[in-house]
């Protein structure tokens, strides 16, 4: 668990990292999961090394 930053105000997430290697190479994905808005940021690290962040920014 960590105290993270979000556009949602300061929320305790669990932390998650998952690694995937496939014969075209690597990824990575660093998942936040708060247990009342459920996954509020993902953060991928793709196979051409470029980076993709998405992030809850409201809930109505």
């Amino acid at each position: 668990k960590k105290n993270i930053s979000t556009k949602l105000g300061n929320l305790e997430c669990f932390i998650i990292n998952a690694k995937a290697k496939s014969r075209i190479g690597e990824t990575e994905l660093l998942s936040y999961f708060n247990p009342v808005f459920g996954f509020v940021r993902l953060e991928y690290k793709n196979i051409d090394g470029s980076k993709t962040i998405l992030e809850l920014e409201k809930v109505e």
